[in-house]
């Protein structure tokens, strides 16, 4: 009778290690495939995020584009900066020169408008003739 109750015993538990292992095996498959869902997901939630950031920069850099080639075509900025051209071009003799001071008062609504920092108006020999500061 012992003898019987030890082999059920021992049946008894490799049954059971059994089921642990197979349970083990399943949680490890499942894991796996849940890690590869999510890495599959995250990758095209960034993917997709990365296509709209490229769209709204390009956006932007049009729109910027456009609003410098439309100070570009200003005859009054135009003009300025022909004059600009032909004084000394010093930075003492360009920060207080009038035309300097009439060029900040015609960029200042735009600059407010966009928000942006300032502007600077340079030569095509890297000589900045213009801008909304001094420095």
């Amino acid at each position: 009778m012992v003898f019987a109750n030890t082999a059920l015993t021992r049946r008894g538990i490799k049954a059971v290690l059994i089921i642990i292992l197979a349970a083990i095996v399943m949680t490890l498959w499942a894991v796996r495939h849940i890690r590869t869902d999510v890495e599959v997901h995250i990758a095209e939630k960034l993917t997709q995020t990365l296509s709209t950031t490229r769209e709204s920069i390009e956006m932007w850099e049009n729109e910027q584009c456009h609003t410098a080639q439309n100070w570009a075509q200003s005859p009054e900025l135009v003009n300025l900066t022909h004059l600009l051209l032909r004084i000394d071009r010093s930075p003492d003799v360009l920060a207080k020169h009038p035309l300097q001071k009439r060029l900040r008062e015609i960029m200042a609504p735009v600059i407010n408008q966009y928000g942006y920092a300032g502007f600077f108006l340079i030569t095509t020999d890297a000589i900045s003739i213009g801008s909304m500061r001094d420095a």
